[in-house]
């Protein structure tokens, strides 16, 4: 949605500001303590057995346009709502 919004210069100078150094630190903190809690439990051995089903796309395809359909459609209209919104909220008049 982004790209196709075409906002200007304006915009690309803010992004690029964003893009620091500095401004990546509380991220990468934070992505650092995920990575450490990730190895430690994947480090861990575990002796249970999950259950699984293997579900292939005919069956996801039924099930979202079968009982799900209404949900489906409400779901896209929302996201075309939102598409529309982003590009009136970003279009500058010149």
């Amino acid at each position: 949605v982004v790209m196709m919004l075409n906002l200007g210069q304006h915009t690309v100078n803010q992004e690029k500001q964003w893009m620091s150094p500095q401004a990546w630190l509380g991220a990468s903190a934070l992505a650092g303590i995920l990575l450490a809690e990730m190895v430690y439990l994947l480090s861990q051995s575990h002796d249970h057995q999950t259950g699984y089903q293997l579900v292939d796309a005919k069956a996801v395809g039924i099930s979202l346009f079968g009982p799900y359909l209404l949900v489906v459609e409400l779901a896209s209209l929302l996201l075309l709502g939102a598409l529309v919104a982003a590009y009136h909220l970003g279009k500058h008049e010149d």
